[in-house]
């Protein structure tokens, strides 16, 4: 079987391996405490958003839709599945449970400390991996790559199709660069953890929540062994930190922060004959942002211990 197929069945029953999740196990007793006693939804209401959340992904069949180009079809299509699958996570939420969707936890007055802490995460983490990786180039290929300048644009890249294209074009760009960093993270950060948490958590505990929902998260990723096991492992880290800290928005701000660097790289960087050019730069601008993000994290930190974020 073609493996994009195979991807399509996974990824379509998945809503039914869900229901049948919570078919075969009784719940636990409930937390008397925490977020997710204070998230009543259940595996039905979990299997009816992941529906309309995997179905969306098909908007590219819709009539008028069909065969429009990138990044067109991205923005349309992302828009509409946004729409879609909020309006569906608003309408399970307030009609069938009686709950407002700040229910899932966000804790804005934390929102400026879980931002800080974010960034300086990923940063400490980039530099640490980032400089390992150019200083092994470095040593297996000694050259003057990192020390030139990029080049020209390579033909047909994305950098190229921009400098070429009007402003209605750039506009397109920002518009995807923007879905694909914000809202496509937030979206799959509601669904994933916010949604499937709770009711996988009754069932199976944390940890196996954490692993069942990231094996759901990582199903609509790119199947090859390196994603699939990024994707579950991230997956799993997004959900202990969401329980850790009562609220969404670390995992979302990490979520976006990756995808923003992910679009960077793809559709920038790599556009250009000699993207070596970018490491030491590079390098140098997640430096400056550790240092800065750093300084926030200690100016914003919670008053309280328990609200705390583990740090390196």
């Amino acid at each position: 079987m073609n493996l994009d197929i195979a991807q399509q069945w996974a990824w379509g029953v998945s809503p039914l391996v869900l229901l049948l999740l919570g078919a075969v196990r009784p719940d636990r007793s409930p937390r008397k405490t925490g977020l997710f006693a204070r998230q009543p939804w259940t595996i039905g209401d979990a299997a009816v958003i992941l529906t309309v959340f995997v179905g969306s992904f098909w908007i590219d069949v819709v009539p008028g839709l069909k065969g429009w180009p990138q990044p067109q079809l991205f923005v349309a299509g992302s828009t509409i599945q946004t729409i879609v699958v909020l309006g569906t996570v608003y309408g399970v939420f307030r009609w069938r449970r009686g709950v407002s969707v700040s229910a899932l936890g966000v804790r804005t007055h934390y929102a400026g400390y879980y931002l800080s802490w974010a960034l300086k995460m990923f940063a400490v983490i980039s530099l640490l991996i980032g400089g390992a990786l150019v200083l092994l180039g470095w040593m297996i290929s000694p050259g003057p790559e990192f020390w030139m300048g990029p080049g020209r644009p390579k033909p047909d890249s994305p950098v190229a199709l921009i400098l070429d294209a009007g402003p209605s074009t750039h506009l397109l760009w920002l518009l995807a660069a923007l879905e694909f960093a914000v809202v496509r993270p937030m979206v799959e950060e509601i669904v994933f953890r916010g949604v499937l948490g709770a009711p996988l958590a009754r069932k199976y505990g944390l940890t196996g929540a954490a692993v069942l929902s990231s094996t759901f998260f990582a199903l609509g990723h790119t199947w090859d062994i390196l994603k699939i096991s990024s994707s579950m492992v991230i997956g799993v880290l997004f959900m202990f930190l969401y329980e850790r800290s009562q609220s969404l928005l670390p995992s979302i701000y990490l979520h976006s922060i990756g995808n923003f660097t992910g679009y960077v790289t793809r559709y920038i960087l790599l556009s250009f004959e000699r993207p070596s050019a970018f490491a030491l730069p590079g390098l140098a601008l997640i430096g400056t942002v550790a240092l800065i993000s750093s300084w926030a994290t200690k100016r914003t930190r919670p008053s309280k211990t328990a609200d705390l974020l583990p740090s390196l």
